[in-house]
């Protein structure tokens, strides 16, 4: 006889007084030891009582639930460190006999123990608990700052009170409080009436240690405590509990808290043919005590689970089921079939498995639908067919909770093709409303089928089988896939140390191909992937030791690969890192890292570095900081580092400047960017340039552009490969020289140059062309000898030259600027690929010039300069021996005649200073939220209403606001943004004119001044009940709440203080994570809110959190200097933008603009807009300084919207890395030069316009002092486009200085429906380039798609902006309605005697106008 109690603790700690560390007891430090006794006391006392209990009835054994000691430490406000007056040091029962009632003095402040070892002896009973161990741990080099490590854990005393069993519990579950063990204990414990094994709540649902102890140990009988949480249909505790016990053959005492209002609920003694006992109340505070007889079972014998019970599987396919679906049911999307008839046979499959029924209703029910499901859950595997009832007919509603059924099933016959052993019968019955299990008396389990005999005791909701498949199916197929090419690195590194070499180098992405050429997406990975130990803290040979750590199948394999050949292995691979105790960990509990791992020639794991600039690889993270890696062998000391790192000063330059490195190892999967970036030129260069040896091992795919590797020297390339015809790999070996720590003096040698200017007036060759993206300034060599010099803004480059014949196709080039978001400047002579300037930088493999006494240089302001020489033998690249070249820093002569003829020669410089950090696949992420609000608005009214009417009004958006705070934070959102009116609507739409709304406004502090944390001290002020309650939302959730709200401040000590006495303000407001009162900014710039005041000034305000510093404003201040761009100009980063945004076409749509606004001011912007599109309010988004993270448009329907989204943690801005790099000259265009320009009104102010009428082309248009140019390719339907420029003062609804250039769509053919609404567009436009001549330095790229006629935005990954150009490269996403560059002129705004030529003047006429402007 066995006892479970369903613990209570809701009912036995009283509010105020038992629960530890709410109402008074809560303190600014954790809790005294002493007083976290008595708290546990309470509960401890329930326990003893109801063990009394047990033993009176017969129990041998009481199982207690998870945390029943203690409530869940997150519900209680219990943080790491708090907890720790609640914890014990528990010692090992394994090294330790004990028994702490009989002697309670051996250790120090073991209470706890003493008191259950006493409980189990007094009662003579074994007892299983949960507590937690505070384990010291000063001597592990790991060991954090507290000193100590604490687990959640389980104990067991036997009937005598011995201390005989511990058990850490290995797979948490959110519990940040705990850490995880190193591994998984599997722990049993003997008692004379079986062997039990021990785990705990989540545990359940992994293989260690569950399985281990089922299948390994033969374990029958399994002791169970946990807190559990129902997750409906298949993760109910009483259903999963069942199913397991009867899935698994075993004993399963399942005890769990009992805490309905937390979802806390559900305890069974269950067995191999269903629950002996169980308890589920949902309704009431009651725990229970279960006390019921189960058999011993002895070891389990697989044979024993077999019967004669098959399936015949009946293929019906979709095509021919008119109701196949597919919904989301817990996450996961099912592929599902809608019953129709009464009885009947269906199948469905998803992925791999196949599921079929057979069933017969007693009567009519349209609501039940059959499933599967063959995917990952999360981050663990799960196979389901599941047959259940949907809450109503909508489909979306199947897998909803629902606890009603009148249908009664016979005959049912569930079955699945599942390839996994372990696979659990689910089932749930309605009764009386109530959820009820299955006495399992009628059913027949074996293995792949579940059979009803007979009718069902009770009508049904569920029937599933639910399949975990512990060790991916996937993942030995991923070994398989691997093995593969296991197999030949294996051949080669035999190969390569028959040739003596000591060390080989493989490519990125060598042992499994790149994701994302193979469908691999973060989850896909996985299986891939393993765990990789830290070789700085752990000492490991794989070959010798291949137990230490579980699934390293591919670590094994390379460190013997070592050892065997005595040879150091650098290869590159994937590592799989737990996370769960990073609060910021994702929800599948781990961290996957691109990653170089080294083995020395004995084996041993020496080395491991994360890969830190990642290159649009999604499916890895990037980690918190670059790693400086080295190892060291008998031949020198090398550096670590990978592919695209060699463009960035961490870790590259880390290693080499600082570290004085001079052997790079350098795995990569380099794809060729001709003229800068082919594989072999460039690596070459960077050895040469940085004077080391730079072994660069590259993937071969000629069909995907991965070609070119290379053993390099400070003297050229002692041996490389590149070849672009053949799939044939090649294995390099080659002497490098054994170098020492690198002298900058080493590198001086006694080159010079003179650079000779040359004017662009004076040189009619001079012309600008695109070459990798850059507009470069360019001059023509037109002569077989001479001196040529050009210029690109501060870069200056010289030539002098000789060629051996005539060739008209060479230029000599100079760029200096931002390439995508790292500072580049290079001199470059190069052969174009015919006499077209536009042809200068493509790709071209010919040339028969040769050259002779070349000498190139540039006033390079950095110290990384490489010199990048490209030949050509016959029409192959090919590489300098560098022999007769000689390059000294800034300058790079060729004495005598090239080997080959030439391609390129180019000096190429990388200025790390200037980077401007826009890429975020390098940035640390922070998760957020904005909400989209479809605000309630209060009834219109003549009078004034009284205080108490305006907060029942309020108090309606505010629990809707509530419920989204809520929601957010359970997504991970650190903070969330609410939009501007969001809790009684704009003003003018419900009638409130100044006095009216004043019962809705509160006296707001000064958070500079006064400390308030209004959740904790509601009573300092009056009536601040909304205050209040923002506080106390931003503390119950963790979570930074920005909203706005209006400020009424008194004024009577003001001269100009109005007759009431008072100011009142459009106001945001900030609380922290904690409630406290952070932030308070007035809006600056109003927008016809004549019912608010205008501050004296307009304030700068920010407020710090742990993932950056934020700017505060609010609507209409986004176009203005003042605080917008003072902001940015102090250097903040992220802005929240509480908003009121009204559509503007072409260039004010909300999303469009505040996109645009981050991208141009390299922010992070979170705008929170209100959702009313009757009155054309929407449009809300979370946007980086690469475009939209997330964002939500939807002017149908009047569903508000929560976004959440992860965003870089942005450093302060340098005013440097917001230079413009490209300058432009535009040639006016004078209307007689194009017939077909003409003027027409967008926004209110006359454009200047010209017809884009060609497929292809260029055209320029001016206006005033802006001129702008396009380039483009049209592949879409001809619809009419036109270029337009606009330089002038906007007057209408504002007054504020624009120049813009635009591409955009026309409604129809009349040039008067240019700049009117249209969301319609079939025409996708090519390589687009817009330039202009802005004055200003705030340029917004905006980009405007139709999709199936809703406005989109673009992801803007082909898309490039700097600063005064806008180009695209490639085909646009969608059909284009509009591409335009919007600058602001911010000194111009008031500047007298502004010429408005061509601006259309107009008024506000009435009140109903502004209903279409912005607020």
């Amino acid at each position: 006889m066995y006892y479970l109690y369903s613990s209570n603790i809701a009912n036995v700690l009283k509010i105020g007084s038992m629960i530890p560390g709410s109402g008074r007891l809560i303190v600014a430090s954790f809790l005294m030891k002493r007083q976290a006794l008595r708290n546990m006391m309470d509960n401890l006392q329930v326990i003893k009582a109801i063990s009394q209990k047990a033993s009176k009835k017969g129990a041998k054994l009481i199982v207690l639930p998870v945390y029943g000691i203690f409530l869940p430490a997150s519900l209680i406000g219990l943080d790491k460190t708090k907890l720790v007056p609640y914890l014990e040091f528990i010692p090992n029962p394994k090294t330790i006999s004990w028994n702490p009632c009989d002697n309670p003095g051996r250790f120090l402040d073991v209470d706890v123990q003493i008191f259950l070892s006493c409980l189990a002896k007094n009662n003579s009973i074994y007892v299983v608990a949960n507590y937690g161990d505070l384990q010291p741990c000063q001597t592990d080099p790991n060991c954090p700052s507290s000193g100590h490590l604490q687990f959640n854990t389980k104990i067991v005393y036997d009937n005598r009170g011995t201390f005989i069993a511990k058990y850490h519990k290995f797979n948490l579950y959110y519990e940040f409080h705990f850490d995880t063990p190193k591994q998984a204990d599997i722990t049993t414990f003997q008692t004379p009436f079986g062997t039990f094994g021990v785990f705990t709540c989540f545990d359940v649902l992994f293989h260690e240690p569950t399985i281990e102890l089922i299948e390994k140990q033969g374990v029958r009988n399994i002791v169970f405590p946990t807190a559990w949480i129902d997750k409906f249909p298949f993760f109910i505790s009483v259903q999963f509990h069942s199913a397991f016990a009867i899935g698994s053959g075993i004993n399963f005492l399942s005890s769990n808290l009992h805490l309905p209002s937390y979802k806390f609920h559900g305890s069974g003694i269950y067995t191999p043919n269903g629950a002996a006992k169980y308890y589920y109340n949902v309704r009431t505070d009651e725990g229970r005590l279960l006390v019921a007889d189960i058999p011993i079972l002895e070891k389990f014998s697989k044979t024993q689970k077999t019967s004669a019970v098959t399936t015949t599987y009946k293929t019906v396919s979709a095509s021919n089921d008119q109701s196949q679906f597919r919904v989301r049911i817990s996450c996961d999307q099912f592929n599902m079939v809608r019953i129709n008839n009464r009885f009947g046979n269906v199948s469905v499959c998803h992925n791999t498995l196949c599921c079929s029924l057979s069933y017969q209703m007693t009567s009519d029910d349209k609501e039940f639908t059959f499933g599967a499901f063959d995917g990952l859950h999360r981050f663990y595997y799960v196979q389901i067919c599941t047959y259940l009832k949907c809450r109503d007919s909508n489909h979306k509603s199947c897998g909803l909770f629902t606890n009603t059924s009148t249908t009664y099933f016979k005959d049912i016959e569930i079955g699945g093709n599942f390839p996994g052993t372990y696979i659990y019968p689910e089932i749930l019955l309605s009764k009386d409303g109530e959820l009820t299990l299955s006495t399992f008396q009628k059913w027949q389990h074996n293995h792949n089928v579940l059979v009803l005999n007979g009718t069902s005791e009770f009508p049904l909701l569920s029937v599933s089988l639910f399949s975990r498949v512990y060790k991916l199916l996937s993942r030995r197929q991923a070994l398989r896939n691997m093995m593969d090419n296991l197999q030949v690195i294996k051949a080669i590194s035999q190969k390569a140390s028959k040739k003596g070499a000591k060390l080989i180098v493989l490519p990125v992405y060598g042992i499994f191909l790149p994701a994302s050429l193979i469908g691999l997406d973060k989850t896909k990975l996985v299986p891939y992937l393993e765990f990789i130990p830290n070789p700085k803290t752990i000492s490991w040979n794989p070959c010798d030791n291949p137990g230490r750590f579980l699934d390293v199948d591919v670590q094994i394999f390379l460190s013997c690969l070592a050892k065997n050949n005595s040879i150091y292995v650098v290869a590159n691979y994937g590592d799989l890192q737990p996370c769960q105790t990073d609060p910021n960990c994702p929800s599948s509990g781990h961290l996957q890292f691109n990653t170089n791992i080294v083995y020395d020639n004995r084996g041993t794991f020496i080395a491991k570095y994360h890969k830190f600039n990642l290159y649009y690889e999604f499916h890895f993270d990037t980690p918190k900081q670059a790693d400086i890696t080295t190892f060291q062998t008998p031949f020198g000391t090398f550096g670590v580092f990978t592919c695209f790192d060699v463009l960035f000063h961490e870790p590259t330059i880390e290693l080499i400047e600082k570290q004085g490195v001079r052997n790079i190892v350098f795995p990569t999967a380099w794809i060729d960017k001709f003229p800068f970036f082919i594989s072999v030129q460039f690596h070459s260069a960077f050895a040469i340039g940085s004077g080391i040896n730079f072994l660069s091992s590259n993937l071969h795919l000629p069909s995907y552009k991965f070609h070119g590797s290379g053993i390099y020297t400070p003297n050229g390339a002692a041996k490389y490969y590149y070849n672009v015809r053949t799939d044939e790999g090649r294995l390099l070996v080659a002497d490098i020289p054994i170098l020492e720590k690198f002298s900058k003096t080493q590198k001086t040698s006694a080159v010079t140059t003179t650079y000779k200017t040359v004017s662009a007036s004076n040189d009619q060759s001079q012309f600008r062309v695109r070459i990798s993206r850059d507009q470069f300034n360019m001059v023509r060599i037109n002569n077989r000898f001479g001196n040529v010099s050009v210029c690109h803004n501060t870069l200056c480059c010289s030539l002098s030259y000789q060629m051996t014949s005539d060739d008209k196709e060479f230029a000599f080039g100079a760029f200096d600027g931002l390439h995508r978001f790292y500072y580049v400047q290079i001199c470059t002579y190069l052969k174009c690929r015919d006499s077209n300037h536009k042809s200068c930088g493509l790709f071209t493999n010919t040339s028969t010039t040769y050259f002779k006494d070349i000498e190139i240089g540039g006033n390079f302001p950095g110290t990384y300069i490489y010199p990048e020489i490209l030949l050509s033998k016959d029409g192959e690249l090919t590489l300098s021996t560098f022999q007769k070249w000689q390059h000294n820093h800034n300058v790079l002569v060729l004495n005598g005649t090239s080997e080959f003829p030439l391609l390129s020669v180019s000096l190429f410089s990388r200025v790390y200073s200037k980077d401007r950090a826009t890429d975020i696949s390098n940035q640390r992420m922070v998760k957020v939220s904005v909400y989209e609000h479809n605000v309630t608005l209060p009834p219109i009214v003549k009078n004034v209403v009284t205080r108490l009417e305006a907060l029942r009004n309020m108090m309606i958006n505010l629990e809707a606001i509530k419920a989204r705070t809520e929601e957010a934070s359970k997504q991970g959102a650190k903070l969330i943004v609410l939009p501007e009116y969001g809790f009684f609507g704009p003003a003018p739409l419900v009638g409130l004119d100044k006095t009216k709304l004043v019962p809705y406004l509160e006296f707001i502090p000064n958070p500079k001044t006064v400390s308030w944390n209004p959740c904790d001290n509601p009573g300092r002020f009056p009536d601040v009940d909304v205050q209040i309650f923002l506080s106390c939302l931003a503390k119950n959730n963790s979570i930074y709440v920005v909203a706005n709200y209006g400020d009424l401040q008194p004024c009577q000590n003001d001269p100009n203080c109005p007759s009431s006495g008072h100011l009142q303000f459009n106001t945001n407001i900030v609380y922290d994570n904690r409630g406290t009162f952070i932030a308070k900014y007035q809006k600056f710039n109003l927008f016809y809110e004549f019912h608010f005041d205008t501050p004296t000034l307009a304030e700068i305000i920010t407020f710090q959190t742990p993932f950056g510093t934020f700017g505060v404003f609010t609507c209409f201040d986004i176009l203005f200097h003042d605080p917008a761009i003072e902001l940015i100009e102090k250097g903040v980063r992220n802005i929240v933008f509480p908003t009121a945004w009204m559509d503007e076409f072409p260039f004010f749509f909300s999303v469009q603009f505040h996109s645009a606004f981050a991208i141009g001011s390299g922010i992070n912007f979170l705008a929170s807009n209100l959702h009313l599109p009757s009155y054309e309010f929407h449009g809300s988004g979370i946007y980086t300084p690469n475009g939209a993270a997330k964002y939500y448009y939807d002017v149908q329907t009047n569903e508000g919207r929560l976004l959440v989204a992860d965003i870089p943690v942005l450093e302060k801005f340098s005013k440097t890395q917001k230079t413009s790099t490209i300058k432009t000259t535009n040639k006016t265009v004078s209307v007689t030069d194009y017939q077909s320009q003409f003027s027409v009104p967008l926004f209110h102010d006359y454009f200047n316009i010209v017809q884009v009428n060609n497929r292809l082309g260029s055209t320029s248009v001016c206006h005033n002092k802006l001129c702008c140019s396009l380039s483009y390719q049209i592949t879409g339907n001809d619809e009419r486009f036109v270029f337009g420029a606009f330089d002038g003062l906007h007057t209408y609804a504002g007054r504020y200085y624009l120049q813009i250039c635009a591409l955009l769509k026309c409604r129809d053919s009349n040039h008067e429906s240019c700049g009117l609404f249209t969301n319609t567009s079939t025409t996708y436009f090519k390589d687009i380039a817009i330039e202009g001549n802005f004055s200003g330095a705030y340029i917004f790229p905006e980009i405007l798609f139709s999709k199936d006629g809703e406005l989109t935005l673009s992801t803007f990954q082909k898309w490039q902006h700097n600063q005064n150009v806008l180009v695209l490269n490639g085909t646009s996403e969608f059909p284009l309605l509009s591409a335009s560059l919007f600058s602001r002129v911010y000194s111009k705004d008031t500047e007298p005697g502004i010429s408005t030529t061509g601006i259309l003047k107009t008024g506000i006429s009435s009140a109903d106008d502004l209903n279409h402007k912005k607020i």
